[in-house]
Parts: structure tokens; C-alpha cells; sequence
């Protein structure tokens, strides 16, 4: 440390003690050595340059060590940290989400219905599988004769592609009659031959008239 900062340094740090002490804030236990210790320093730094230029140096360079006047440290701190929260706000802290699986999954996003501005096609496609094509024809052989007077059961060749629930829509759609029950078996020539067995309410043999292939 050079001589023109050493001995403003002292001044500020004496100037301090004296105005602390001045104003009871700082008591300093009144031992003899510590005593002789600060009348040495007063009587150096009354040997010392007492110039207002360095005095006001010394103060610019040191200015870390002038004392706060104001509120207690403490006071301070916590003002300072109520302060920060306000700015911060109620939700700074961010909650983190708990994952109980160990794969990502692609959120289920909104999937609205289709809605086209034009009709791709100029004509529609004729029905696929309607009545007329699930049903194609009944069979009156004698195996198919016997179930209908002795079991109450329909027998129709239906096509490859249909199902049983599509084959009793058929029949409630083309002759009015409920099926109770469908068996289902294909032939080795590769036709679909349907069993349609009726409720009891209904004759088989009355539908068969009603058809016409009997």
C-alpha cells in the first residue's frame, strides 16, 4: 500500500471508530492494551498529511468500508429478500411432474370429423354389402327341407364377405322375421351357406311359401 492511500485509510477507519463510539453503538472493552493501541494510531495519524484532497481520495477508494447508517443488517436482509419474492411472484416455482412410467407417450390431441369442401368421387359407390347381396339365394334340397319342417331354420347360400349379425339384418330387412340364431359354414366349392334358425313365434315352412321356393 503507498503512503497516499495508507494514511487517508487510517483517518476513514479512526473517523469511524469516533463516530460510532460518539453515538453508542460501539462500546470497545476498556482494556489497557487495546487503549494504547488507538492512542498510538491517533498520535501517527495526527503525524500523518490531513489534506482535504487526499482525505476526499481516500474516501472515493475506500468507499467499501464507509458504515451504513440506516436500518440494521438484519432489518436490511429481509427487506431486501420480501422484496424479491414480491417481483417474483406466487408461482416462480416451477412443480415438476411426477412420471410413474418409463416411456413417452403422444398426448390423445383433438381429431375433429372429416369435413371435404367436394366429393372426391362424381357418383358414389353402389352398396358393397346391402340386403340383396348378403342373401343370395335359399336352397330347397332335401337336407334343407327337413331343417325347415323339422327345425324351424332357414338354409341360404350369403356371401363370403358377410357376417352373422350382417346376414340377421338381412333378414329382418328383407322378409320381416327375426333370427334367433345363425350358423355359418363355407363349402368346398367356396360358397357361404347360412343356417338361419327363426324365433318360435314364426314358421319356417310359412316364410319358405312366403319366399317361393318351395
Amino acid at each position: 500500500m503507498t503512503k497516499d492511500i495508507f494514511w487517508p485509510a487510517c483517518i476513514s477507519l479512526f473517523d469511524a471508530h469516533v463516530h460510532w463510539e460518539q453515538r453508542g453503538a460501539f462500546q470497545p472493552k476498556r482494556n489497557p492494551a487495546r487503549q494504547e493501541s488507538w492512542l498510538v494510531a491517533l498520535g501517527i495519524i495526527s503525524q500523518g498529511p490531513r489534506s482535504r484532497k487526499q482525505e476526499a481520495g481516500a474516501r472515493e477508494n475506500l468507499g467499501w468500508m464507509e458504515i451504513d447508517r440506516g436500518a440494521a443488517p438484519s432489518d436490511k436482509n429481509k427487506a431486501l429478500a420480501a422484496k424479491k419474492a414480491a417481483l417474483k411472484g406466487v408461482n416462480g416455482q416451477k412443480a415438476r411432474k411426477i412420471r410413474t412410467s418409463t416411456t413417452f407417450n403422444r398426448p390423445k390431441t383433438l381429431k375433429l370429423a372429416r369435413n371435404p369442401k367436394y366429393a372426391r368421387k362424381a357418383v358414389p359407390h353402389v352398396p358393397r354389402l346391402d340386403q340383396y347381396k348378403v342373401l343370395k339365394t335359399p336352397l330347397n334340397t332335401e337336407s334343407a327341407m327337413k331343417k325347415i319342417e323339422e327345425n324351424n331354420t332357414l338354409v341360404f347360400l350369403v356371401d363370403v364377405k358377410s357376417n352373422k349379425r350382417q346376414i340377421k339384418d338381412a333378414m329382418k330387412k328383407m322378409y320381416d322375421v327375426t333370427a334367433l340364431k345363425v350358423n355359418t359354414l363355407i363349402r368346398p366349392d367356396g360358397n357361404k351357406k347360412a343356417y338361419i334358425k327363426l324365433t318360435a313365434d314364426v314358421d319356417a315352412l310359412d316364410v319358405a311359401n312366403k319366399i317361393g321356393f318351395i
